[in-house]
């Protein structure tokens, strides 16, 4: 009886501490998922506000480019608004499209989203942000144009003495002589809608032998060619329309341009590629931005 007691007794104390290894192992186990939990939450909100910071931070930058952005688009609307003559109005329409251009490629700047990855995809999108090109488009664009208008206004009415400058610059032309009132052959100087200045010029691309006449005004465009200047494009326009009816007839008197209120002349006895390469060189002397003649 008292070994049956015994045993009995040590069945009790085996069941108990098998009891307690179990109740501490769930114990444990129960710890170490609490523990990973947390860490995992932690990481997370660490990598969260991480990400806010980073999204703020490219926001902030992107807001100040759209700023620099809004503002080279405000200049260069205002210049393309300008009322100034411009001496090529391609000018105009290239910073016009480069203009729409700058305007479609503005970042939107959004609200920030909820969720991690997609701050984390706005943030990619941020900083992909780069206008360094479409600025550097519209800055040169702009000078291009503001280019324009001061070569338009160095041949708006120049001066007569400054188209003498001028032709003296040109490699080829020999003579250049101005028309008075009293030797104007056409009878259309300092007139209603006439020029107010011509100079004929002669040249070393023409045979002067060939042209009748001792002087340069005697000889007439046929020496060379000649630069009428009006008071305004209209009346040079309306000369040159009027040069227009006579080409390939037997009053043909060779090529004729007009810029800004300057009609350039050039000899019908020139081959074309002669006249082009003689009025080129006329049109850059009048336009030059950095020679030292001034109107």
């Amino acid at each position: 009886m008292q070994k049956k007691l015994y045993v009995l007794c040590l069945m009790i104390v085996l069941c108990g501490g098998l009891v307690g290894c179990a109740d501490s192992s769930i114990e444990a186990d129960f710890n170490t998922d609490t523990t990973e939990r947390n860490d995992s939450t932690i990481a997370a909100d660490n990598f969260y506000e991480t990400a806010i910071t980073e999204y703020l931070a490219a926001k902030e930058f992107v807001e100040g480019e759209n700023i620099k952005l809004d503002i080279a688009i405000s200049d260069a609307e205002e210049l393309v608004q300008s009322d100034r003559s411009v001496l090529d109005n391609a000018c105009i329409l290239t910073l016009q499209k480069t203009i729409l251009d700058a305007k479609a490629t503005k970042f939107v700047v959004e609200e920030m989203p909820d969720e991690t990855d997609d701050i984390l995809l706005a943030i990619d999108a941020l900083n992909a942000v780069n206008y360094s090109d479409i600025i550097g488009n519209l800055v040169g664009h702009s000078e291009n144009l503001q280019e324009s208008q001061m070569q338009f206004a160095l041949v708006d009415a120049p001066s007569e003495e400054y188209i003498i400058a001028c032709l003296e610059e040109v490699p080829s032309i020999i003579a250049i002589e101005s028309v008075t009132e009293f030797n104007d052959q056409n009878g259309m100087l300092n007139t209603d809608g006439g020029y107010t200045a011509q100079i004929f010029f002669a040249s070393d691309f023409v045979n002067q032998t060939l042209v009748k006449g001792t002087s340069a005004i005697e000889k007439g465009t046929a020496g060379g060619g000649s630069i009428e200047v009006y008071a305004t494009q209209e009346d040079a326009l309306n000369r040159n329309a009027y040069l227009e009816e006579l080409d390939d007839t037997s009053l043909d008197t060779g090529s004729h341009t007009v810029i800004g209120t300057v009609l350039v002349r050039t000899s019908k006895t020139l081959n074309a590629e002669q006249q082009e390469e003689l009025e080129q060189f006329i049109i850059t002397a009048l336009t030059d931005l950095d020679g030292a003649v001034t109107s």
